[in-house]
């Protein structure tokens, strides 16, 4: 049964139209339009967004969420072979892409694991929806391609280790030892494949595949399709292929219950020295705890408060750190609800 839902809210001059509808087991937008990487090419995309993140992990298998993100894409029951999915695309003038980011319920409207996919034309379109569609439905996770998964999460780790190093002490430093915002989301191999084993006689492949099947059900799950066609095509390649879903009967937890924030009074107040390997730039990074705001998320506050402390117009402290060659502000969000940080290279 198919429900149709209030279209979004457009933008003034969007000349795309758009369509929500919502299946039995998940809910879809459907969208007709030119996609922006190119206004001359026509490009037909989907994306599908799984509330579920780094967070969302057992202690147990640091980095699972990521592993689970690269061994996803290895085959289906329908399509097996580990580059089926990548090579059709690639074949067909499109690429494929996937991120993991740390939350899934704690805010609805931040992704969590996001898998994207582009290809050119209409033509192969369809079969690429069927393709996608399956590896959640019936994602083999093919051992074959373990060891190059691992190496790619590996590779991942290595270009940023140093400032992985760095974020685990502030996290030791300043959270309480059992909020997930501590632990290494981001994994390596030690973390995803030999920690498990030497600590709790776990096997990394079995654990993932039961957390795959706990996890990645159609009632957590967004779709976005986008192509020059008909809306109605598009809801009918929804229905057809994403309809098959399972749901697996799971229960959005409630992460929010006995749950405290990620800091103690302990950990505030503090000042944290930290000598860098080789010869980076200095930099003094402030943190700054905030209390949820999920109740105005529509509106996100701290993006208010960002703007005002990184704004580089004249008479601004941007401005001025810049004119006497005392560096630069940059602000971001380590983890939308409760931090918010400010870097500036000042030394």
């Amino acid at each position: 049964m198919v429900k149709v839902l209030a279209p979004p809210v457009q933008a003034v001059g969007d000349q795309n139209k758009y369509r929500a509808i919502e299946l039995d087991n998940l809910k879809i937008i459907c969208k007709k339009g030119l996609i922006l990487i190119s206004r001359e090419a026509d490009y037909c995309c989907a994306a599908v967004n799984v509330g579920i993140g780094s967070n969302d992990e057992p202690h147990e298998v640091p980095g699972l969420a990521h592993f689970c993100e690269h061994m996803h894409a290895l085959g289906s029951g329908k399509y097996p072979g580990e580059a089926y999915f990548k090579n059709f695309a690639g074949e067909n003038g499109g690429k494929t892409n996937a991120f993991t980011a740390s939350e899934g319920f704690f805010c609805e409207n931040k992704k969590a694991t996001c898998y994207q996919l582009a290809i050119m034309g209409q033509q192969n379109y369809e079969k690429l929806l069927d393709i996608f569609s399956n590896l959640f439905i019936d994602a083999q996770f093919e051992e074959s391609g373990t060891e190059r998964q691992l190496a790619a999460v590996d590779s991942e780790y290595d270009l940023r280790k140093e400032s992985f190093a760095v974020e685990l002490v502030l996290k030791e430093a300043l959270m309480t030892e059992d909020h997930p915002m501590q632990h290494f989301g981001a994994g390596n191999r030690f973390s995803i494949w030999e920690y498990p084993r030497e600590e709790f006689g776990l096997d990394p492949l079995e654990v993932l595949h039961q957390w795959y099947r706990r996890n990645y059900c159609s009632p957590w799950m967004k779709l976005v399709l986008q192509a020059n066609l008909s809306l109605p095509t598009l809801q009918d390649y929804a229905e057809r292929y994403f309809g098959q879903i399972p749901t697996r009967d799971q229960t959005k937890p409630d992460l929010h219950k006995d749950r405290h924030g990620p800091h103690h009074s302990l950990s505030l107040e503090k000042i944290i020295k930290i000598i860098p390997y080789g010869n980076g730039p200095d930099a003094m990074q402030m943190y700054f705890p905030l209390p949820s705001y999920l109740n105005n998320i529509a509106c996100d506050p701290v993006r208010f408060l960002e703007y005002v402390l990184t704004y580089e117009g004249p008479g601004s402290l941007s401005s001025y750190l810049q004119q006497h060659n005392l560096g630069n502000i940059q602000a971001y969000q380590w983890v939308p609800i409760y931090l918010y940080s400010i870097d500036e290279d000042l030394f």
